[in-house]
C-alpha cells in the first residue's frame, strides 16, 4: 500500500512538471489563431488575470494576452484584438496529452532532482545515469585494505641491516685493522717474552 501511494505521489509530480511553462496547471488553454494563419496554444489573460471560464464570450473589440503554452521552448506574450483571433477551449485531459508527447518529441524525460521533477533532455539523462553507475560500482568494490586483512597471506621479512657506508664505515674499520695489527704484535712479544724464554743458568 505504502509503495502504491508512493507511486501515485511520484506520477503526479511528474505529471506537474508537465506545466513547468508561462500557464499554470489550474488555468484553462485555448487555440488561438489569426484568421488565416497558424494555430498555437495558450493561456489568455484580459486586464492582467488569467481567463479562468473555458465558456467565456470576448467581445471583439477586447484586447487579449496571448500566452503561448510550449514550456519547451518559451515565447514572449503578446497583445492583440479578440477579432483577429479564431479561439477554441482545450480540455485539460488533452492539453496534458499534448503536453506529454511534445516534451518527449522534443527528446525530453522527467528525473527527479533537488528541486523536484524537472525535464531533461534524454541524452543528457542518459549519461548521469551511466556515471551514477560506475561511481556506484567503484563504491561497492572493497578497499585494498578489505581485500587483503593484515596478517593473512602478506609475510614480512625484517630489514637486514645495511652495510656501513661512507666515512663512519672507513673509520670502523681502520680501528679494526689497528686492533688486528695491535692485537698480533702484542701477541708476538708475550709469546718471545714469556713462551720462548729459556730457564735461566748461572754464568760459568
Amino acid at each position: 500500500m505504502v509503495w502504491l501511494l508512493f507511486m501515485l505521489l511520484a506520477q503526479a509530480s511528474q505529471t506537474d512538471a508537465l506545466f513547468s511553462g508561462a500557464v499554470p496547471q489550474d488555468v484553462p488553454t485555448f487555440r488561438v489563431s489569426e484568421k488565416g494563419g497558424a494555430s498555437l496554444y495558450a493561456g489568455l489573460k484580459v486586464d492582467g488575470a488569467w481567463v479562468r471560464d473555458s465558456g467565456v464570450d470576448f467581445a471583439p473589440t477586447q484586447e487579449v494576452e496571448v500566452f503561448p503554452d510550449t514550456p519547451w521552448a518559451p515565447q514572449e506574450p503578446y497583445r492583440t484584438l479578440v477579432r483577429r483571433l479564431e479561439i477554441a477551449y482545450e480540455t485539460g485531459a488533452v492539453r496534458r496529452e499534448r503536453l506529454r508527447t511534445s516534451w518527449e518529441g522534443m527528446g525530453y524525460v522527467f528525473r527527479e532532482t533537488p528541486a523536484g521533477w524537472r525535464p531533461i533532455l534524454k541524452d543528457d539523462a542518459d549519461h548521469a545515469d551511466r556515471a551514477r553507475a560506475l561511481v556506484e560500482a567503484v563504491r561497492r568494490q572493497p578497499a585494498p585494505e578489505e581485500a587483503a586483512p593484515a596478517g593473512e597471506g602478506v609475510s614480512v621479512t625484517p630489514a637486514e641491516n645495511p652495510p656501513a657506508t661512507g666515512g663512519r664505515g672507513r673509520l670502523l674499520a681502520l680501528g679494526a685493522l689497528v686492533l688486528g695489527v695491535g692485537g698480533a704484535l702484542l701477541w708476538l712479544v708475550v709469546k718471545k717474552l714469556i713462551l720462548d724464554e729459556r730457564p735461566w743458568t748461572p754464568v760459568q
